[in-house]
């Protein structure tokens, strides 16, 4: 419930560090990360060692941060000035460039799509058929294809976007090929048996609001 006024807590923050005190795009961007991860992980410490729900936390947290936001802004909109922060939110990719990106994303596909496979086969696991994940292939490229067409049509790929795409493979890698990400979801599935296999179920419920935090940043 907390994450729209976090989103606006951080974004006002970096306009005033911006605007008021005309700090450098490094420590205005570097700050913000900073604090939206003490943010996520201040949330976290009270679900997960104090035990509040999560609900009633992050109920707080929407309330609260609203608050902060308008105190520290007094209702007012602040301007930006720094050309570096109007890129990062206004800014477009070069054609060429958002095609090669297309094509290095579809390449990555098909690399961790055939990786998967060989590991499963290696293990003596269950594999698909190739032609099932040949289709799968075909469908990502045309939906590749036709996303940075649509976009190249205007102006090319918004810089808000690329930055998305970014999060969502470090993330989707993340939550799929790591051990962290398997605790993620064996928490998610039963919590207690979680813990008696001896996982720190507290520490990665805490870490997990830390890196909503971070995203929020």
């Amino acid at each position: 419930l907390s994450v729209g006024a976090t989103l606006g807590l951080l974004g006002g923050i970096a306009a005033i560090m911006d605007y008021t005190y005309h700090l450098p795009i490094s420590v205005t961007i570097g700050s913000v990360i900073l604090l939206g991860v003490l943010i996520g992980l201040f949330n976290g410490y009270w679900v997960a060692y104090l035990r509040v729900p999560s609900f009633i936390v992050s109920l707080a947290g929407f309330l609260a941060f609203r608050g902060i936001l308008l105190g520290i802004t007094k209702g007012t909109t602040v301007p930006l000035e720094s050309a570096g922060l109007v890129m990062i939110g206004q800014a477009y990719l070069p054609m060429t460039l958002g095609n090669i990106l297309g094509a290095v994303v579809f390449v990555l596909m098909a690399v961790l799509t055939f990786k998967t496979r060989a590991g499963r086969t290696q293990h003596g696991l269950a594999v698909a058929p190739l032609w099932q994940d040949a289709t799968k292939l075909v469908v990502i490229a045309v939906m590749i294809l036709g996303f940075v067409y649509t976009l190249n049509q205007y102006e090319g790929i918004p810089v808000p976007v690329l930055a998305t795409l970014i999060i969502l493979g470090v993330f989707s890698f993340m939550a799929n090929k790591t051990v962290f990400g398997r605790r993620i979801y064996s928490i998610g599935s039963n919590v207690e048996a979680t813990r008696l296999s001896g996982v720190n179920v507290r520490a990665i419920k805490m870490s997990v609001f830390g890196l909503m935090g971070l995203m929020c940043a």
